[in-house]
Protein backbone atom coordinates (compact mmCIF):
# COMPACT_ATOMS: atom_id res chain seq x y z
CA UNK A 1 0.00 0.00 0.00
CA UNK A 2 2.81 2.43 0.86
CA UNK A 3 4.43 1.95 -2.55
CA UNK A 4 1.15 2.48 -4.37
CA UNK A 5 0.31 5.57 -2.33
CA UNK A 6 3.74 7.10 -2.95
CA UNK A 7 3.26 6.65 -6.67
CA UNK A 8 -0.37 7.71 -7.16
CA UNK A 9 -0.85 10.07 -4.18
CA UNK A 10 -4.44 8.95 -3.63
CA UNK A 11 -5.65 6.77 -0.79
CA UNK A 12 -8.56 5.32 -2.78
CA UNK A 13 -6.55 4.65 -5.92
CA UNK A 14 -3.74 3.03 -3.90
CA UNK A 15 -6.25 0.76 -2.17
CA UNK A 16 -7.81 -0.22 -5.50
CA UNK A 17 -4.41 -0.97 -7.03
CA UNK A 18 -3.33 -3.12 -4.09
CA UNK A 19 -6.65 -4.97 -4.11
CA UNK A 20 -6.43 -5.62 -7.87
CA UNK A 21 -2.85 -6.81 -7.49
CA UNK A 22 -3.82 -9.16 -4.67
CA UNK A 23 -6.73 -10.60 -6.67
CA UNK A 24 -4.42 -11.25 -9.62
CA UNK A 25 -1.88 -12.84 -7.28
CA UNK A 26 -4.55 -15.22 -5.96
CA UNK A 27 -5.31 -16.44 -9.47
CA UNK A 28 -1.76 -17.34 -10.52
CA UNK A 29 0.37 -20.42 -9.91
CA UNK A 30 2.47 -19.57 -6.83
CA UNK A 31 5.01 -22.29 -7.53
CA UNK A 32 6.30 -20.33 -10.52
CA UNK A 33 7.20 -17.37 -8.29
CA UNK A 34 10.62 -17.50 -6.64
CA UNK A 35 10.27 -14.37 -4.51
CA UNK A 36 6.71 -13.41 -3.55
CA UNK A 37 7.66 -10.03 -2.07
CA UNK A 38 9.54 -8.85 -5.15
CA UNK A 39 6.76 -10.17 -7.40
CA UNK A 40 4.11 -8.21 -5.50
CA UNK A 41 6.23 -5.04 -5.40
CA UNK A 42 6.83 -5.23 -9.14
CA UNK A 43 3.15 -5.93 -9.80
CA UNK A 44 2.00 -2.99 -7.68
CA UNK A 45 4.56 -0.74 -9.37
CA UNK A 46 3.44 -1.81 -12.85
CA UNK A 47 -0.23 -1.36 -11.94
CA UNK A 48 0.53 2.13 -10.63
CA UNK A 49 2.32 3.05 -13.84
CA UNK A 50 -0.64 1.76 -15.87
CA UNK A 51 -3.03 3.75 -13.67
CA UNK A 52 -1.01 6.96 -14.07
CA UNK A 53 -0.80 6.49 -17.85
CA UNK A 54 -4.57 5.94 -18.03
CA UNK A 55 -5.21 9.13 -16.06
CA UNK A 56 -2.81 11.05 -18.30
CA UNK A 57 -4.62 9.84 -21.43
CA UNK A 58 -8.02 10.80 -19.97
CA UNK A 59 -6.71 14.24 -19.06
CA UNK A 60 -5.36 14.79 -22.58
CA UNK A 61 -8.69 13.69 -24.09
CA UNK A 62 -10.62 16.12 -21.88
CA UNK A 63 -8.32 19.00 -22.75
CA UNK A 64 -8.77 18.22 -26.44
CA UNK A 65 -12.56 18.12 -26.03
CA UNK A 66 -12.71 21.38 -24.09
CA UNK A 67 -10.27 23.19 -26.37
CA UNK A 68 -9.29 26.04 -24.03
CA UNK A 69 -8.78 28.48 -26.91
CA UNK A 70 -12.44 28.28 -27.88
CA UNK A 71 -13.56 28.68 -24.26
CA UNK A 72 -11.58 31.91 -23.90
CA UNK A 73 -13.08 33.32 -27.09
CA UNK A 74 -16.60 32.36 -25.96
CA UNK A 75 -16.00 34.03 -22.59
CA UNK A 76 -14.88 37.24 -24.31
CA UNK A 77 -18.08 37.28 -26.39
CA UNK A 78 -20.42 37.13 -23.38
CA UNK A 79 -22.09 40.35 -22.26
CA UNK A 80 -22.04 40.08 -18.49
CA UNK A 81 -23.59 43.50 -17.88
CA UNK A 82 -26.83 42.27 -19.43
CA UNK A 83 -26.56 39.04 -17.50
CA UNK A 84 -26.42 40.92 -14.19
CA UNK A 85 -29.50 42.98 -15.02
CA UNK A 86 -31.48 39.90 -16.01
CA UNK A 87 -30.45 38.18 -12.79
CA UNK A 88 -31.45 41.07 -10.51
CA UNK A 89 -34.71 41.71 -12.36
CA UNK A 90 -35.70 38.05 -12.09
CA UNK A 91 -34.61 37.88 -8.45
CA UNK A 92 -36.65 40.90 -7.32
Amino acid sequence: YAIAFKMVRSFQDAEDIVQDTFLKWLSIDHEKIDNTKSYLIKSVTNNCINHINTLRKKKEELVDILNPGNLVEKYKELDFSRFDMEFWCAYY
